[in-house]
Formats: structure tokens, sequence, C-alpha cells
């Protein structure tokens, strides 16, 4: 897995946020590249991440791209040639490292964000199966309808704007005033096609 990080170091200060990190290597001219894809360590490495190597130097990621140098186009490669012309970009090798400190960890500013994208992640988890249980509830679950009639001949009628409307034996549409049809409970249920049979009244 090919990976590339842009990081600065020796900062001699502890950051508040990774702004102040990005200000420092501005002013100090201190960025430097490295392609870290053979480290198991850090082949999931995020920019914001502190990485702590075995000599006790403190890195911190500005910027991480998911190929090697030689790939590098585009946007992505004037981003590096803008570093290299403007802010002494250095090549580097990072060969130990003790351990890696997540950006969340070590930056108090991001755990209000990210306790904020985790709690409306939450919210929207909760949401997909609200309404997926109202789509099994739609599906399988009766619904009343109010708008079936049963006509005085024992047509089963529905509401329309010039009143109630049945089909006949002869196949032939017939309506009927609001005086010939009474109030009949009914229910509507999704059922496939194939499970349709004879009595079976479709709305």
């Amino acid at each position: 897995m090919n990976k590339v990080i842009i990081y600065t170091n020796k900062l001699g200060f502890v950051p508040k946020n990774l702004q102040e990190v990005v200000v420092f290597a501005e002013q100090n001219k201190r960025f430097r590249i490295a392609e870290v894809g053979l480290n198991a360590h850090l082949q999931d490495v995020k920019v914001g991440d502190n990485i702590i190597t075995n000599k006790g130097g403190n890195l911190y990621v500005l910027k991480t791209f998911d190929k090697s140098v030689n790939e590098l186009t585009g946007a992505d490669r004037e981003y590096v040639d803008n570093l290299v012309r403007n802010y002494n970009l250095e090549k580097s090798n990072i060969t130990s490292v003790a351990h890696r400190i997540k950006f969340e960890t070590w930056c108090k500013e991001a755990r209000p964000l990210l306790a904020t994208e985790n709690k409306s992640n939450t919210k929207s988890m909760k949401n997909s199966f609200k309404n997926f249980g109202e789509r099994i509830k739609a599906l399988f679950y009766p619904e009343k309808v109010d708008d079936v009639r049963i006509a005085m001949d024992g047509n089963i009628c529905v509401e329309t704007a010039e009143g109630y409307v049945a089909i006949d034996n002869n196949f032939q549409l017939i309506s009927y005033p609001c005086e010939a049809v009474i109030d009949l409970p009914a229910y509507t249920v999704a059922k496939p096609f194939e499970q349709i049979k004879e009595g079976d009244v479709i709305l």
C-alpha cells in the first residue's frame, strides 16, 4: 500500500490545535515529506495525528496521500510543488515509530466536533431504523381506509369527487349517492401479486 504524508516537527511547544501547527510550519518553513506505506503503524495515519518516534521526536501530520510521490498528479502535485518552491519542502524517512496519538486525542478543539458528528450519526441511524420500521409496518400491518363504503345492493364503493363508484357484475362503473351507501370497516395490506386470489379487493 502506498502512503505519503506531509508533516512538520520540532515545534518546541505543545499546540492547542492544528492551526497552530500549520502556522509554525509556514513561519519556519519546516515541511517534510515521507513515504510511509511500508510502515504498519502509519498505513491508516490521518491529518492531525501526532507521530512519536523511538527517539522522542514529535511529528504532526498536515496532509496525506494514498499514493506514492511519483503518482501525485493535478492538484496534489501542485500542492507539493508549492511547498518545494515556497517552504523548502524536504524529503525524509521515518524509520521508527513508538506510537501514534490520534488528532482527536491531543486536540481539545477536535473533541466537541467529533462528539457532534457522533451524535449526528447516532441520530441518523435511529431515524434510519425508524423509517425502516415504518416501511415494514406499511407492508405487513393492515391500515384503515376511510373512503370505502358498501352500497345497498352489496357492491363495494370508493369515494370520488362525484360520489361513490363501484364496478358491477358486468364490469361497468356504477355510481351511488351518499344516501345509498353505508360505512364499511375496510383495511388495506400489501400483498405480492402472486398471492392475490379471488375475492380480494384491489384499490
